[in-house]
């Protein structure tokens, strides 16, 4: 059974340095193959430095493409799919092996475990559909992966592939399967500025078109819902607001206190309003596409 590891990597060198460093050390390093999204030379030093299989795109394509770049490169049984900043748990090479030899999945989500949420929440990119399967950690058959024709390239623009290729996989009958022991470690994405939390605010808006095309499998594999609620710890927030925005307000001050009014915008944009972005942008998409999700 052979397996091959493809890394979208994107201007991020030094995360990619940590999770090569850690695959060459674990004995897997000759099964590696990194994408380099975009010119980027000192990014590609890392990679040949590592002696990994390297192939650049001269222009950046998105993650989605890349990844399907990547499994032209090697030729194998399996797929997994990482993140350039993410890094595994120790002795997740040997697991995976052993998981993908005994399973009869087509496609293993495995656990993402985000790093540093709780020490500045209000800076923290929040991505509510981190339940599910997600491409910083996948692992997809070959022939499955050929079948359906990889990621779909149009969802990446809301980098929402991972999920498409999941429900798309699931609405043709092949089976998935969650391994919460197998885990890697996401690096916490922040906020450069207050406005790219309501930018984000829209990758939500696609779970109803999602609902609309593959409702079966949408139904399946979306787990964080009560019936046609979603998110609901978020509306819980939302309903208590009031209650919480002073314990909220004051634990931001003292953690913020020697750059307060630097930090102020950041606590507006998050607490309520990117809660409130991303439940409109959940509404209208669900009036859209004549889903009943709330």
């Amino acid at each position: 059974m052979s397996i091959a590891i493809v890394i979208p990597a994107h201007h991020r060198a030094e995360p990619l340095r940590r999770l090569l460093a850690f695959l060459v050390k674990e004995g897997a390093g000759e099964q590696t193959c990194v994408v380099i999204d975009g010119a980027d030379r000192t990014v590609e030093k890392i990679a040949r430095y590592f002696r990994v299989a390297t192939f650049c795109l001269e222009t950046a394509r998105g993650a989605a493409y890349a990844r399907n770049v990547g499994t032209t490169l090697r030729d194998a049984d399996w797929y997994v799919f990482l993140d350039d900043d993410v890094v595994p748990a120790r002795g997740w090479w040997k697991r995976v092996q052993e998981v993908i030899r005994r399973s009869r999945a087509d496609l293993i989500s495995g656990a993402v475990v985000y790093e540093g949420r709780r020490v500045y929440p209000e800076r923290v990119v929040e991505n509510p559909t981190a339940h599910f399967p997600l491409g910083a950690h996948l692992f997809v058959r070959r022939t499955v992966f050929c079948a359906l024709g990889g990621f779909d390239v149009s969802a990446s623009a809301l980098h929402n592939e991972d999920i498409e290729f999941a429900l798309r996989l699931e609405t043709e009958g092949f089976r998935c399967e969650k391994r919460p022991d197998l885990i890697v470690y996401h690096r916490a994405a922040w906020w450069g500025h207050p406005r790219d939390v309501y930018r984000a605010s829209n990758r939500i808006s696609e779970i109803p078109r999602y609902y609309s095309l593959y409702p079966a499998a949408a139904r399946r594999l979306f787990t964080d819902r009560l019936g046609p609620l979603l998110f609901p710890r978020e509306v819980l927030v939302l309903v208590f607001f009031p209650l919480l925005v002073v314990p909220l307000f004051l634990r931001f001050c003292y953690r913020n206190r020697h750059n307060l009014h630097a930090a102020l915008p950041y606590f507006l944009a998050k607490w309520p309003a990117s809660l409130l972005l991303r439940r409109l942008a959940l509404w209208k998409s669900a009036l859209k596409h004549r889903v009943f999700l709330v």
